[in-house]
């Protein structure tokens, strides 16, 4: 046994000593290349987090609070301009309370506060209605639009029927809307009509200050007065018959007093030549009758007595006064332009029965 384990420890000691002594040189190896990533495989990419943001809604409730109370406060103040406080003012009292009490409140008020400015909508087109209506009563104006009178009217008597009753609401406005729309379109129909017959007179007065020469005399007053005349014109023009009413007006009442100052004082003046004339007259008798009963010389003069040629007055010169006088035409169409006046021949005017008179005799 101990001679196996010495046999089995000596071939281990000549194992080592030829591994020691024939230990290989190292062999030479070229440099790899360095490895790179396939990037371009799919990379899982990853969603950020989403932040949530809470909102400050306070402030936007705030800003849309005031906004529902600037309209109300708007349509307030468009009724209290047409007098809905005087028109009716039992129903403005109950909305003014409700007003103060939403003004006051928490929460929301986007229905309520809509309500509550088409109810003030509602008194502002009520109040117009009763104003225009007025307007017609006052001026006899129902006869140039009698229908649409009488719907107003019936439209008009509804809505106060419903204020009465205390049962309306922001659709009561509509029909108060369309009833001062009905009495507008006779306001409108009468100014029309009136418009055309106060231009006729103011176009009447223009041509008897002609006549006495107001815009040679009177230059800039007879300006004005054609100014107003054309501005009439051109409101006429853009469906404003009622200020187009007023302006002929003025401008009619202008011509006129035109005519009257310049007709006076031209009256006064031909007097005063007449008087002249005749002044002459009689001493030219005179002059004959004492020429005839005590001669004299045609050298003398005598004191008081004027020659025949002399002015005593001088008369007035125009130089071109026509040139003076401002044209406008004598008639419009619906649209202010102007149209021609067919004159009529008196043959033309004459009726049947003259005809057959004149074919008898």
């Amino acid at each position: 046994m101990k001679k196996v384990a010495l046999i089995m420890a000596t071939a281990a000691i000549f194992t080592l000593f030829v591994s020691c002594g024939s230990t290989p040189e190292p062999e030479e190896t070229a440099p790899e290349a360095p490895v790179v990533e396939d990037t371009s495989a799919e990379v899982e990419e990853t969603e950020p987090e989403e932040i949530v943001v809470e909102e400050d809604t306070s402030a936007s409730d705030a800003e849309e609070r005031e906004a529902i109370l600037a309209k109300i406060e708007e349509a307030r103040k468009a009724a209290l301009e047409a007098g809905a406080d005087k028109k009716a003012s039992n129903i403005w009292s109950e909305l003014d309370r409700v007003y103060n009490e939403l003004k006051n409140s928490e929460g929301d008020i986007s229905a309520s506060g809509a309500d509550l400015a088409a109810r003030y909508q509602a008194l502002t087109a009520y109040a117009q209605a009763k104003d225009e209506k007025k307007k017609i009563d006052d001026n006899d104006f129902a006869k140039y639009d009698q229908k649409d009178y009488d719907d107003g009217s019936e439209l008009l008597a509804a809505v106060e029927e419903a204020f009465e009753a205390e049962n309306w609401d922001a659709s009561t406005g509509d029909k108060a809307l369309k009833a001062y729309g009905k009495f507008k379109n006779v306001t409108f129909a009468a100014y029309k009509q009136l418009a055309l017959e106060e231009r006729d007179a103011a176009f009447a007065a223009k041509k008897d200050a002609d006549s006495v020469k107001a815009g040679v005399s009177r230059k800039e007053p007879y300006k004005a007065a054609a100014d107003l005349f054309k501005q009439g014109d051109q409101l006429y023009a853009i469906k404003n018959p009622e200020g187009a009413y007023k302006n002929y007006k003025t401008a009619k009442e202008e011509f006129s007093a035109l005519y009257k100052d310049v007709a006076a004082k031209r009256a006064q003046a031909q007097q005063k030549l007449d008087e002249a004339k005749k002044a002459v007259e009689e001493s030219e008798k005179f002059a004959e009758k004492a020429d005839q009963e005590t001669p004299i010389l045609d050298t003398e003069e005598i004191e008081g007595i004027e020659e025949a040629s002399t002015v005593l007055l001088e008369e007035d010169e125009y130089e071109a006064p026509e040139a003076a006088e401002i044209d406008i035409p004598e008639a419009i169409d619906d649209n202010g332009k102007p149209v021609e006046v067919k004159k009529v021949e008196k043959e033309e005017t004459e009726t049947a029965a003259e005809k057959h008179a004149a074919e008898e005799e």
